[in-house]
């Protein structure tokens, strides 16, 4: 087993004092100038100054943390080898030197723990390179070279390569395999660890974003924390402004003046831990990092973004599913109204991902629900439930897709047309004839697949008419295609008599 991960310190991104920079690089230069016979024409003094010194310095203090560990030396070697052209031999030397000068001034000036675990730097690399970030902004975020984030990402590439084709070995046997045993053993055995957390723990990807948060802007909560802040704001989505909002997670909000909380509500006191300012400044990264928002009217509630709606939507939508599933399986005279008003008080973003939940489920009765959601007001969601209606099926399902084929919008029209097609209800065969002579072509597209669907045989005549009619080569090809399906499901039938 190789070592895991270490907890650190959240408190490990405050800038250092103006006094501790001024004399990081007045000694910087003195290493690199006198020490090691650095450069003497006034050019280079001039690119020294500008250029080196204040992004060396730039980088220690992103990763004052880490100045004494082992992983962040050879990171910071690399730099001064690939960003600023130093031989290696003298990048190691340079490095060393320059590190333990700043550890010192650091520990002196600016106290940190200091985290030596060698999987620390790549801790930090990874985590960006898994929430989505592109390199540039990686290199910005961590200091690190543009090279070195390069190399580790596409060493990470060909350890899943390598690992997919040998799934389960153990990493004493990974290490055996030339191909990853130049990368060294620990880099080898942390990123087999790394790998195994999105198998072991559940919502890791987001855990790594709200840690990427927490890690950024100095926040006194756990990666846990911030997610469950998140989630209490889906659960009073649009309910509370941020002066309430701040007064619940600290468990001093007064109740009787309010509405009453959810069943599922994690966030009352949540922070109760922690001072007001403290819960006010975790609440102003979360706006800052668009992960909340403060909406537009004469009172300013709070909203999740789309960033933090989908970040959260994973989180919740098991537990939102299981409610409204509980709410339909009881036989309550109110059940579909009790079930509406749980999906209601959803993000849209967080709407859409517990559709997909519930239309897994397999339980037709959800779409008594969903057919009662606002859906003229929204495209996203109207098409969402056309799409749930096709996987499910149920009297309930023509009950909106026939309606959806007269919507002004083409591509509802559209989605209603396929998900008929979907339920293969041979009651919509006219309903998809007269949607032959849409003017949309992507319409006209899906009504022609639907008749196929259906297999009505009747329906040769009326693609065949389409075929001779259309304008549009697409859609001709389309109709080609649906008359032979026909065609041979006619001959099947034919032949079975």
């Amino acid at each position: 087993m190789g070592p895991q991960k270490l907890p650190v310190d959240a408190k490990h991104t405050r800038p250092f004092p103006a006094g501790l920079v001024e004399i990081l690089l007045r000694n910087t230069e003195r290493i690199v100038v006198e020490e090691w016979g650095g450069p003497k024409s006034p050019m280079a003094l001039a690119f020294l100054r500008e250029s080196f010194l204040p992004e060396a310095v730039r980088c220690l203090e992103i990763n004052q943390q880490v100045l004494t560990n082992p992983t962040f030396a050879e990171i910071f070697t690399n730099k001064l080898n690939t960003q600023f052209a130093y031989p290696p031999s003298f990048a190691e030397g340079l490095a060393k030197e320059i590190l333990s000068m700043a550890a010192r001034e650091a520990a002196r000036l600016h106290p940190v723990q200091f985290v030596d675990h060698p999987w620390e730097p790549w801790e930090r690399a990874f985590r960006l390179l898994t929430i989505g970030e592109i390199i540039p902004a990686i290199v910005r975020k961590t200091g690190f070279s543009e090279d070195y984030i390069e190399l580790l990402r596409r060493r990470y590439i060909k350890y899943a390569e390598i690992a997919a084709r040998w799934p389960g070995l153990p990493v004493d046997r990974l290490l055996e395999v030339p191909d990853l045993a130049e990368f060294g053993e620990p880099l080898v055995r942390f990123m087999h660890d790394f790998a195994g957390r999105f198998q072991h723990r559940q919502h890791y990807t987001e855990y790594l974003v709200a840690e990427q948060v927490v890690f950024e802007d100095d926040l006194p909560v756990s990666p846990g924390e911030l997610l469950q802040v998140l989630e209490t704001a889906q659960d009073f989505e649009g309910r509370m402004e941020v002066k309430d909002f701040v007064r619940l997670l600290a468990g001093t909000r007064p109740m009787g003046r309010h509405e009453p909380l959810p069943a599922f509500c994690f966030g009352q006191g949540l922070l109760s831990h922690l001072a007001l300012t403290d819960i006010q400044r975790i609440v102003g990264a979360l706006v800052a990092q668009r992960l909340l928002q403060q909406g537009a009217e004469p009172v300013p509630r709070l909203y999740l973004t789309s960033r933090g709606a989908k970040l959260v939507a994973e989180l919740v939508v098991e537990r939102v599913t299981a409610e409204v599933l509980g709410i339909l399986k009881n036989s309550g005279q109110h059940r579909v109204e009790r079930s509406l008003a749980v999906l209601a008080r959803l993000n849209h973003e967080v709407l859409l991902r517990c559709i997909e939940e519930l239309v897994a489920k397999g339980n037709p009765e959800v779409l008594r629900p969903l057919q009662k959601l606002p859906l003229t007001k929204n495209k996203q969601l109207h098409l969402k439930v056309l799409w749930a209606c096709g996987q499910l099926g149920s009297p309930h399902a023509l009950d909106l897709l026939v309606p959806a084929l007269q919507n002004r919008d083409g591509l509802i029209r559209a989605k209603a047309c396929e998900a008929l097609g979907q339920l293969r209800d041979k009651t919509a065969y006219f309903v998809l004839v007269r949607c032959l002579d849409d003017p949309i072509n992507l319409v006209k597209e899906h009504a022609l697949l639907a008749l196929a669907e259906l297999g009505v045989g009747g329906a040769v005549t009326h693609v065949e008419r389409v075929l001779a009619e259309a304008d549009d080569y697409h859609v001709r090809s389309v109709a080609r295609e649906v008359r032979e399906r026909l065609l041979r499901a006619n001959q099947k039938r034919g032949k079975a008599k």
